[in-house]
């Protein structure tokens, strides 16, 4: 199943958990207390300056990335840090690589025109 499909379906599955009225599904509450370490996690990078605008979902303990990336490396560590994140099972990674951005621009090599 491509990431897509399986984010598709994360999505999909999880607007049918939530819950109706005052109710709070126990898998909500756990999806809830992962989110919060993977928050921490998420800004733990963003405050060295390594992405921006990195937004994530947690379904069932699977966190889904998406946003912008300077370096694949970057996108592989943070994908790599929240696999070991208390209660993720799986981490999906709709990051993009976008060099130049976040001061990682380098200058042109001296033989350019």
């Amino acid at each position: 199943m491509s990431l897509v499909a399986r984010f598709n379906r994360m999505v999909t599955s999880w607007l049918r958990a939530m819950p109706l009225g005052n109710g709070t599904h126990p898998r909500t509450l756990r999806d809830a207390a992962v989110a919060r370490r993977v928050a921490n996690e998420v800004e733990r990078g963003a405050h060295r300056g390594r992405y921006v605008g990195v937004q994530f979902y947690v379904f069932e303990g699977e966190v889904a990335l998406i946003g912008t990336v300077a370096r694949q490396r970057d996108a592989d560590a943070l994908a790599a840090r929240l696999e070991r994140v208390p209660g993720v099972v799986g981490v999906i990674s709709h990051l993009q690589v976008v060099e130049g951005i976040l001061g990682t621009h380098r200058p042109p090599p001296d033989d350019a025109p």
